[in-house]
């Protein structure tokens, strides 16, 4: 059962015990470090899987080097599986706060070991730079980066649904994103035309799916959200959502919740 149908016909506390029940990236850290087995080097794959690419877009914003990123993203993956990170908990806050902290730990000491590097470097005074802005001041602010790979990966998800139900929600949403100067019936008529629709898709269908496809990328997002949170309340969700800019995007499913 989706968030959005175990949620829709039933008061705030009920939506909230279902969000509650959602296995969460708190949980899954803790079986990642402490699980028996095949059971903790499976959480620690599914972890790094689901978030090495908020790393990495970070990492590659900052250093504007994609190979400085991989490496760093390497290393932070080698801590991980290390153990580094076993004494996280959501008592010294969320969890994208704590991925936020141990990458800017870890800028920090790219930043100390590049600088110690270029003082051994120097053999004159010719090769001594001017003194350049803070680079940590340049650096894109994490909760941008991690909006950005929350929006990819709902598009993502919503491509899989659509290839698992044959729901054409993935390719109704992406016309209308991608063509915002054309009308309904135009946009009806270019995925008949795309997709080689027998019967032709009709205007009035189109606008339906269209907003059953809205529905099903707002579910995804608030879901992937609610994820991250320890024990998460509506109240969480839409704090989350207002932080990092993503609350147009699920404004309506919310109001749905709450109807």
């Amino acid at each position: 059962m989706s968030v959005a149908d175990a949620t829709s016909e039933l008061d705030t506390s009920v939506a909230d015990s279902r969000l509650a029940k959602l296995s969460t990236m708190w949980t899954m850290l803790r079986k990642a470090h402490g699980g028996p087995g095949h059971s903790e080097l499976a959480a620690q794959l599914e972890f790094l899987r689901r978030y090495q690419g908020a790393v990495f877009r970070f990492l590659r914003t900052s250093l504007r080097d994609d190979d400085a990123a991989l490496e760093m993203l390497q290393e932070f993956a080698l801590k991980f599986v290390r153990g580094d990170f076993r004494n996280a908990s959501p008592a010294n806050g969320r969890f994208r706060s704590f991925l936020k902290t141990a990458l800017a730990n870890q800028m920090r000491d790219y930043r100390a070991k590049l600088a110690t590097r270029h003082k051994h470097e120097v053999t004159s005074l010719d090769d001594v730079a001017e003194p350049a802005a803070n680079d940590a001041a340049a650096e894109p602010p994490f909760e941008s980066c991690w909006s950005e790979e929350l929006l990819s990966r709902a598009w993502t998800a919503l491509l899989d649904h659509e290839r698992s139900t044959g729901q054409p929600f993935y390719a109704v949403l992406r016309l209308r994103v991608t063509n915002r100067d054309r009308t309904s019936p135009e946009l009806a008529d270019l995925l008949t035309r795309d997709q080689s629709l027998s019967p032709p898709m009709s205007d009035a269908l189109f606008r339906k799916a269209l907003q059953h496809a809205r529905e099903k990328f707002a579910e995804l997002l608030i879901a992937d959200i609610a994820s991250q949170l320890e024990s998460p309340t509506i109240e969480d969700v839409e704090a989350e959502l207002i932080e990092l800019n993503l609350l147009p995007y699920c404004r309506a499913a919310l109001a749905k919740w709450r109807a």
